[in-house]
């Protein structure tokens, strides 16, 4: 059972995959549209939810405003702070690019 927990809290906590045997940190770029973010990325879906985004979990709405709606359009819009959204990524192993143009 703790193996359990353990190997979903680093997948949750680590998220890297692997390319010919090289493991590689996932990349969130705020200027990505929200859908080519989380179309093959359950985890970032998640923690998008748990930001606040909650229409991310509705296939409608990541099909159709998740094609043009970038995460930094949508913390915007949501008034979710865009430093709170990069912290919050950072801290949960993905490597934020795009943060440079921080407003």
């Amino acid at each position: 059972m703790c193996q359990k927990y353990l190997k979903i809290h680093i997948q949750i906590t680590y998220p890297y995959f692997v390319i010919g045997g090289i493991m590689q940190q996932k990349i969130a770029d705020i200027n990505k549209r929200v859908f080519s973010l989380c179309k093959n990325d359950d985890t970032l879906k998640q923690i998008l939810y748990d930001l606040g985004f909650e229409d991310i979990t509705k296939p409608g709405m990541l099909n159709t405003a998740g094609r043009f709606m970038t995460l930094k359009k949508g913390a915007k819009m949501k008034h979710i702070p865009l430093s709170k959204i990069i912290f919050i990524l950072e801290e949960s192993g993905y490597k934020v690019i795009g943060a440079e143009d921080n407003e």
